[in-house]
């Protein structure tokens, strides 16, 4: 009889430990809906901050701000989620305003400059444990260029004989860490 009850006992506590972790796991794993991100990227305004707010769970606005270089730039726009069960990897869809290039010569400060337009992009959120007070998030951006680049960067080429001039490159990569607020 004595074994019998030990065994009911152990039973009973093993189970009400397994219910009780299980809830916790499950509030853990709720997704984010303030997040607080510093990073390097077109989102973060060159290498800056992102503040990130989801009215819906699969649906944020962003706006971002910091240094890219030539001035300080910024970005606001939609990210739209696909979130897990786990929300271990949650994969991203994006599009913003804002900067999207810096053109700058050294010794020439007055070419330097910030040009705007749409960008955008994809990515993974990416929380390596569901304990985690935050997420890394990575992306591939593709902004969207208009002549008037060109027409800055050939005026002060043919007017300052500037040479080894490097064409930006058609993405951009977007890595940050994102704090969880709420």
């Amino acid at each position: 009889m004595r074994k019998i009850f030990i065994t009911l006992f152990v039973l009973t506590a093993f189970t009400n430990l397994n219910s009780s972790a299980q809830i916790i796991f499950e509030d853990e794993n709720k997704t984010d809906i303030v997040s607080l991100g510093f990073g390097i990227g077109i989102d973060y305004g060159g290498i800056g901050a992102n503040l990130i707010v989801y009215p819906q769970k699969n649906i944020g606005l962003f706006g971002g701000v910091g240094y890219a270089f030539a001035g300080f730039g910024y970005n606001a726009g939609v990210k739209i989620r696909v979130t897990s069960k786990k929300g271990i990897v949650n994969p991203y869809l994006t599009c913003m305003y804002g900067y999207n290039l810096a053109y700058k010569i050294k010794g020439l400060e007055e070419a330097n400059k910030l040009f705007y337009g749409v960008t955008f992009g994809g990515g993974i959120d990416l929380k390596f444990r569901s304990t985690s007070p935050g997420y890394w998030t990575f992306g591939l951006l593709i902004p969207v260029r208009d002549s008037e680049y060109k027409n800055h960067r050939d005026y002060y080429e043919s007017n300052y004989n500037i040479e080894n001039y490097t064409e930006p490159l058609p993405f951009g990569i977007t890595v940050g860490y994102k704090i969880i607020i709420n």
